[in-house]
């Protein structure tokens, strides 16, 4: 039996030794955590599919030829000493031929003394075809560097191997490789071609009009296959050349056109344009002149919309109401047991039953109701504590919703805080203000304030402050400015109550066109990148022209990037022409943004979208508009590891809780060292290492940026 006991104790002994071993020896270790990122993933750069944050998720993507797929190999030391003469090679696929609608696997691998250590295979399935792959550039991420780098002979990857050099354990000095590929047509059963640019060609004006500046220009283009964009570009007088109607016409083939109005006089010369990822095209010049710009002054009693002189209409006969410029007849009175809703009549609910609440024109039960402690309500589930229920109102001064010569709409966003909320608008020619709007009372909720601002002086630049009062104090936002415009014929605007404040729609053209914005986002982190998603829809039945989307941000936000449009630094706001909309279609873009500094915790972040366009029944000027409304709260070092490391806010954010902790870890680990030494001699070393805040997204436009992942425990 002692034998047994004896041989016993010396194979757990052993397996302590084996086991303590590791940790005792000092090493590297590439890529051996559970919450590392895959060491091989795949994305398609173009579509976006599979550059996700913080990890990229695919070793599989789908791709077209002309699109643009990225590779990348993600490393991380999370041993005790350096990797030296790390390096890293991807299998070359750039002699290969991709069937017709087949797929292509490459292997990247990282060496350690050219000794492979990590590896993963990738797959790009390919429609269409043949096809083939031409290496584009090498970028390099690594997180101390905080930037993606272009790597110097990064081609070598696909041969002898990319040489990093030596790899220090560390967060901070994980990143990644990423190689870019272009798919392109295969030629002659091998190999890769450089792709086509596009053809295009001019043709003649059409809908011209010297007197009155309108014309439609004209042209013709052939993609040959690849994903092309047209355009016209124009100047007058030889002055610069001015783009227009800049549209993605995929890589299909035919005629297109730009309709321009209001040109002031002048000689004009006009020339199509095309360009796709080979190259671009332009047609031959033509010209025409305009003789003036003449808006027709119209009679008293009617206005000129860009065309013709339409009736004004300000007062509908006895049973109807005005909506815009149209009477509508009202509703007759509903009988008993209905209620009017617009103009329906809509059947009122019945009385619920005892239980039950009625929630609109739907019973709902009555949640069971506890009695619960001091100072604590019933929240329908559980008992929760009171927390003060009034304060400041918030508010912010968002963009201008339409701008005429002498009136223009302006808009803001409150949020009441407990009691009834006032809200004007301060406004002048200087910063000083010195005028005011009227005061209206917005009740208890949030929302659109938006006002007009009459009896201006047209071709001037005023300045503009939105205010709310509630029963607590006053609140000012941010001063912001427009100019108002030089045609006095045009001086007419239209506020209509606007009751979303998310991102739904709002505003007259709710009709015509559905509008959306959102970052997926309820609170918003200073050094934090968001991207805010626009949306819109063509719901009217009939095809929209001239449409524009400006979408606004606090002057607290810097807007980084946009994937269309152009960006007005100054004014935090992205220009969009889109030109015309067919029934029925729909398009949507991104924008990137950073709170920059100015907010305080639980300040509103409203960002605005507004489309303006044509109305095709009267062929004046709509507008929609949806909102993000988001709270702001502050980046704290402290809580944001605790969010890293556990996806919660419940680990302490003061630096003597984080004391207490390390104190009882140092208490476990004395005592586990004191047990260990006193029973088998064995010495444990301890590795820790400190997870980094959130990474900012890149801001040249690379798509690939590393995130430390939340670790697992």
């Amino acid at each position: 039996m002692k034998n047994i006991i004896k041989k016993i104790t010396s194979f757990g002994i052993l397996i302590a030794v084996v086991a303590v071993a590791p940790l005792a020896s000092a090493n590297y270790s590439i890529n051996s955590l559970s919450n590392d990122c895959k060491t091989v993933t795949i994305a398609n750069h173009t579509t976006g599919v599979g550059a996700v944050d913080p990890c990229w998720p695919n070793t599989s993507v789908n791709a077209a030829i002309g699109e643009v797929i990225n590779v990348a190999i993600y490393y991380n030391n999370s041993g005790t000493t350096n990797a030296d003469n790390v390096s890293f090679k991807l299998s070359d696929p750039q002699n290969q031929t991709i069937t017709n609608n087949g797929s292509l696997s490459m292997t990247g691998s990282i060496l350690v003394n050219g000794q492979v250590v990590k590896s993963g295979v990738v797959t790009v399935n390919v429609s269409g075809g043949p096809s083939a792959l031409t290496l584009g550039n090498v970028m390099r991420y690594d997180q101390a560097a905080n930037a993606n780098l272009p790597v110097s002979g990064g081609n070598a990857i696909l041969s002898s191997g990319f040489n990093y050099g030596t790899l220090a354990p560390g967060w901070s000095n994980q990143g990644v490789i990423k190689v870019s590929f272009t798919v392109v047509s295969a030629t002659n059963g091998g190999g890769g071609t450089n792709g086509i640019a596009p053809n295009v060609s001019t043709s003649q004006y059409s809908n011209f009009n010297a007197n009155y500046g309108n014309v439609t220009l004209n042209g013709n283009f052939d993609s040959n296959g690849y994903t092309t964009t047209t355009s016209f570009k124009y100047r007058v007088n030889g002055g610069a050349w001015i783009d227009a109607c800049v549209t993605n016409r995929g890589t299909g083939s035919g005629s297109y056109n730009c309709d321009l109005t209001n040109l002031s006089a002048g000689t004009y010369e006009y020339k199509a344009y095309a360009t796709n990822a080979y190259g671009n095209d332009e047609g031959s010049i033509f010209t025409f002149v305009i003789s003036g710009n003449n808006t027709t002054s119209c009679p008293s009693g009617y206005t000129w919309n860009g065309n013709y002189c339409v009736v004004n209409t300000t007062s509908c006969p006895s049973g109807y109401y005005l909506s815009g410029n149209t009477c509508i007849q009202n509703p007759v009175s509903c009988p008993s047991g209905y209620y009017v809703s617009g103009n329906t009549c809509v059947q009122n609910p019945v009385s619920c039953p005892s239980g039950y609440y009625l929630s609109g024109n739907t019973c709902i039960q009555n949640p069971v109701v506890q009695n619960c402690g001091y100072n604590q309500y019933w929240n329908g589930s559980y008992c929760v504590n009171n927390q003060p229920t009034t304060s400041l109102p918030t508010v912010s001064t968002l963009g201008t919703i339409s701008v005429g010569a002498t009136a223009v709409a302006v808009d803001g966003y409150y949020t009441a805080n407990g009691c009834d909320v006032y809200t004007l608008f301060k406004y002048g020619m200087t910063q000083s203000l010195g005028n005011t709007t009227s005061e209206v009372n917005r009740s208890n909720g949030s929302g659109s304030m938006a006002q007009s601002l009459s009896g201006l002086s047209a071709n001037t630049t005023y300045y503009y402050q939105a205010q709310a009062r509630n029963c607590v104090g006053t609140t000012t936002g941010s001063i912001r400015s427009f100019t108002t415009s030089n045609d006095t014929t045009r001086d007419t605007v239209i506020i209509r109550t606007i009751t979303n404040n998310t991102t739904t729609n709002g505003g007259g053209g709710n009709a015509f066109i559905k509008l959306m914005i959102t970052n997926n986002r309820e609170i918003v982190r200073g050094d934090k990148e968001m991207t805010y998603e626009v949306s819109w829809e063509n719901v009217s039945g009939r095809d929209l022209q001239n449409l524009v989307l400006e979408t606004n941000f606090p002057d607290q936000l810097d807007v980084l990037d946009t994937d269309h449009g152009s960006i007005k630094r100054e004014a935090h706001s992205v220009i969009y022409k889109i030109g015309d909309l067919k029934k029925n279609e729909s398009g949507s873009m991104d924008i990137t943004a950073q709170v920059t500094s100015g907010l305080r915790n639980g300040d509103p972040v409203v960002a605005q979208a507004i489309m303006a366009f044509e109305n095709p029944k009267t062929r004046a000027a709509e507008n929609a508009i949806a909102y993000d409304a988001d709270e702001f709260a502050t980046v704290d070092g402290n809580s944001v590891f605790g969010a890293s490391l556990f996806g919660l806010d419940f680990l302490p954010t003061s630096l003597a809780g984080w004391l207490l902790i390390f104190l009882i870890l140092l208490i476990i680990i004395i005592l586990a060292h004191s047990y260990f030494s006193r029973n088998r001699g064995a010495q444990v070393m301890i590795n820790s290492g400190n997870v980094p805040n959130n990474i900012p997204v890149d801001q040249a436009g690379n798509d690939y940026v590393v995130y430390r992942p939340t670790p697992k425990q």
